[in-house]
């Protein structure tokens, strides 16, 4: 993906590490700072740890546009990490999700669905994502147009049911 930086320029990576190992550090930084505070802040943290630590599953979002090559580099960097260990094991314990999928569970969750049955248009604050129902029904569709950290994701959606909640992506999704 070409970035188009308006004149910045990112400082070069550290001396003999790739974007991938330098990735996988920042996942294993995160990782480690998630398990600390469970074992640190929970009554029998320790023992509720080890319970589940070889159960745990990793959902990892990226842009729309990224697909099976990305996310074999994005697998290498949970291993690195250390969250997973490199076999098909392991592997097998990383999900992968669209920023526009994402986008719609979070909407979701914070009480989206409830309101985009009745509304036309909703500007979802959390982050910078546009809710856009096309022709006012959202059975025929609507719009997440997610505005994030350096990508434009957009992703169409339609209410197929509401007791549960069924939404079906109704085009391929697009990332610029």
């Amino acid at each position: 993906m070409k970035l188009k930086m308006n004149g910045m320029r990112l400082p070069p990576l550290p001396k003999g590490k790739s974007a991938m190992q330098v990735f996988g550090d920042y996942l294993g930084y995160l990782f480690r700072c998630a398990k600390n505070f469970i074992i640190d802040t929970h009554a029998g943290g320790a023992s509720l740890w080890r319970a589940v630590e070889e159960d745990l599953q990793f959902v990892l979002s990226h842009p729309n546009g990224w697909e099976g090559a990305q996310q074999t580099k994005m697998r290498r960097a949970a291993v690195h990490g250390g969250l997973i260990p490199d076999t098909d094991a392991g592997k097998a314990r990383i999900r992968f999700v669209t920023e526009g999928e994402a986008s719609l569970h979070a909407c979701v969750l914070n009480g989206l669905a409830n309101e985009m049955l009745t509304v036309l248009a909703i500007l979802y604050s959390h982050r910078p994502t546009l809710i856009v129902i096309i022709q006012g029904h959202p059975e025929h569709g609507f719009l997440v147009a997610d505005a994030g950290g350096g990508t434009l994701d957009i992703s169409s959606y339609a209410v197929r049911g509401t007791a549960p909640l069924v939404m079906e992506e109704i085009a391929p999704p697009d990332c610029s």
